[in-house]
């Protein structure tokens, strides 16, 4: 649990696919006010896998509690670094994510916000486990 986290954050990890399985969805990390994607914050931000090792970043954005993007062809069996953050640029809140090996994604938030306080899950009530690891995670 965090007390919150603020409009300007970074957050980084590496994450290990052991495999997937056949659910279609599997929660890596989730940082939320206590939902799934309703409410405005409930994914600030989250990430998930896919059965097909699509790695989806999600995250409360311009008034959308659920924008997501998708990052295609995770390996199994390799650590990949993760990073995503939300900084202040040039007067925008700038939300960014990127994947080893991947092009970075960078959109204004409109609606930046601090939200609090704030459970981080690895997994989640919603969906099960990436059967994998996360190190070196630094928010």
């Amino acid at each position: 649990m965090m007390d919150y986290i603020g409009k300007e954050y970074k957050i980084s990890f590496e994450v290990f696919i052991t495999k997937t399985g056949a659910d279609a969805i599997y929660s890596v990390i989730h940082f939320t006010i206590g939902g799934n994607d309703k409410e405005y914050g409930d994914r600030t931000p989250a990430v998930f896998i896919s059965n097909t090792r699509t790695m989806t970043i999600a995250s409360a954005i311009s008034g959308n509690p659920n924008a997501f993007w998708h990052f295609e062809g995770i390996p199994e069996q390799k650590w990949t670094k993760v990073e995503i953050s939300q900084t202040l640029v040039d007067g925008k809140y700038m939300f960014e994510a990127s994947v080893e090996g991947l092009p970075k994604i960078s959109v204004e938030n409109t609606k930046a916000a601090r939200f609090g306080p704030v459970k981080v899950l690895t997994g989640d009530d919603w969906y099960n486990p990436l059967e994998g690891q996360i190190r070196n995670l630094v928010i």
